[in-house]
């Protein structure tokens, strides 16, 4: 079972991964300087999808899957079944990412996660 705090220590790694909206992007798990699509932990990396910022926060898969389902779970409304619909979803702007991130940290302590 993950623990609450090792999920909000990645959230709170994805937010500092995605401080500006020049850093977030979408239909793609990270982009270069140039704009092409490139390896979410490849060095010349410069700007990350939800998806992306989750995984470069954490190298074990186990964290990165119990925090996306924690988003998914608690997070979204019914409109969105997996993370990248939500992060590229025709109406998401930056700032709904930051608050789904901010809600997802809030939620930590108050719930079960498995």
């Amino acid at each position: 079972m993950t623990k609450p705090e090792e999920i909000e220590c990645i959230l709170q790694s994805v937010l500092g991964v995605l401080n500006s909206p020049d850093r977030w992007c979408k239909y793609a798990a990270a982009l270069d300087v140039n704009g092409v699509r490139i390896n979410e932990r490849h060095s010349l990396a410069v700007q990350w999808c939800l998806e992306g910022a989750i995984r470069v926060s954490s190298d074990l898969w186990r964290l990165q899957s119990a925090t996306e389902c924690h988003l998914v779970k608690h997070m979204l409304n019914d409109k969105y079944l997996l993370l990248r619909d939500f992060n590229d979803g025709q109406d998401t702007k930056y700032e709904d990412v930051i608050a789904l991130l901010q809600r997802g940290i809030g939620a930590c302590g108050k719930t079960q996660i498995t």
